[in-house]
């Protein structure tokens, strides 16, 4: 009888402890995915604005050369497709949205020729960097000052 009462006993004990590691795991499985958010937010972001500035100096002639290297927004697009394993489908889809229009800006930049459209594909760029910046801010808990 003693036997049963102390194996129950330990039992619960053991279940408790379980339970216990088990919430353990999943905190540090929070914070490291919410480590790993951050990152990949705030290097998408940081790539984006790099991106941006090419294809401004490449439009106001502040670059060498007629046309934008080969593959001067790939490393924005790495860094993206790195933020789309971690982001929520919102961010997803701004951060998409944003390369894109980065993309947009700098392809149909003329070296040198800050026309119309020049200056209208940036605006649509900065807006769709606000709403990104904006989106990542309040996903990440981050408050307005």
């Amino acid at each position: 009888m003693t036997q049963r009462r102390s194996d129950r006993r330990e039992e619960v004990v053991w279940q408790r402890e379980r339970e216990r590691e088990q919430q353990r795991w999943a905190r540090e499985d929070a914070a490291r995915t919410f480590e790993r958010r951050l990152e990949a937010y705030s290097e998408f972001y940081e790539y984006l604005r790099r991106m941006a500035l090419q294809a401004y100096d490449h439009g106001m002639g502040l670059t060498d050369g007629a046309e934008l290297p080969f593959d001067w927004q790939l490393l924005t697009f790495s860094k993206l497709q790195h933020l789309l394993v971690y982001a929520t489908s919102a961010i997803a889809e701004l951060a998409s949205a944003a390369y894109d229009a980065a993309w947009q800006w700098g392809h149909n930049a003329t070296h040198g020729i800050d026309d119309h459209d020049f200056y209208e594909r940036q605006a649509q760029h900065d807006q769709a960097q606000e709403e990104l910046l904006a989106a990542i801010r309040h996903a990440l808990s981050i408050p307005d000052t």
